[in-house]
């Protein structure tokens, strides 16, 4: 269908002629895109993480676990997460660990970098973000040092609540199913708790998506968001986001966006 425009449009483009007004029309359509991204990112995770779509349209509630929180009984098996936030528009990885029931433990590890909102708003597809992914398994032996790890870590601990997980910082996050018991943890860059994380090196060794990891880094203040702001000036374009820890999971799950 024609795109029509009425007489404050055309005045408003003046002499610009059809490639202006063409512009105009492709800038909103992208606008809409990007509002249906953001409203549907909060939707709840039930499944179906390598579906390009499914995963950009859950992700609070796949860092939350949700889909973890719903399965966890006390006859449920240990089953974990772990996200890595590697700055939002730059790099993200994810990492689901799920005893095998005989006492070793299956690694899920996967993996996104580069593939960003800018390519999402070129080809006006999901297809274009996707996950490189990868699946290790872990003997008796492999499977309880990593868990030895996450106690190391502080997994099982309180949550620092009120810590506001910002989407262009680094940062990971695990919820864990452990004898029907959810416990969900939060660590940001730079603090002392993300240093004394030994965990993170024992997810990477059964990483084999290939993808390298993107490491923690100070932001220039000056180039921070802000509050009525997005995205940021000079940065890759895409959402900027807060997410907000409360004592056991993520609160205000939905209208983070900026």
């Amino acid at each position: 269908m024609p795109l029509m425009f009425n007489q404050m449009e055309r005045s408003k483009f003046g002499d610009e002629g059809a490639s202006a007004r063409l512009a105009w029309a492709a800038g909103l359509a992208r606008g809409i895109v990007l509002g249906i991204v953001l409203v549907l990112a909060a939707c709840t995770y039930k499944g179906g993480a390598d579906k390009p779509a499914t995963f950009k349209f859950t992700w609070f509630s796949y860092v939350n676990g949700d889909d973890i929180r719903r399965q966890c009984t006390a006859e449920t098996i240990f089953r974990a997460r772990f996200v890595y936030n590697g700055s939002y528009n730059h790099q993200l990885r994810s990492y689901d660990v799920v005893s095998d029931g005989v006492g070793g433990a299956y690694v899920v590890a996967r993996a996104m970098s580069g593939n960003n909102l800018t390519q999402f708003l070129r080809e006006l597809s999901v297809d274009a973000w996707g996950w490189k992914k990868s699946e290790a398994k872990l003997n008796e032996a492999a499977f309880e040092t990593l868990k030895t790890r996450f106690r190391e870590s502080g997994v099982y601990g309180a949550a620092p609540r009120g810590l506001r997980l910002e989407s262009d910082r680094y940062y990971w996050t695990s919820v864990v199913c452990q004898h029907g018991e959810v416990s969900f943890n939060a660590w940001q860059y730079p603090s002392e708790r993300f240093a004394q994380l030994t965990f993170p090196k024992a997810l990477l060794a059964a990483d084999n998506t290939g993808v390298a990891f993107r490491e923690p880094r100070e932001l220039d203040p000056l180039r921070r968001p802000k509050k009525q702001q997005s995205p940021r000036a000079g940065d890759i374009t895409g959402p900027y986001f807060e997410l907000t820890v409360k004592e056991n999971g993520l609160a205000d799950l939905g209208g983070v966006f900026r």
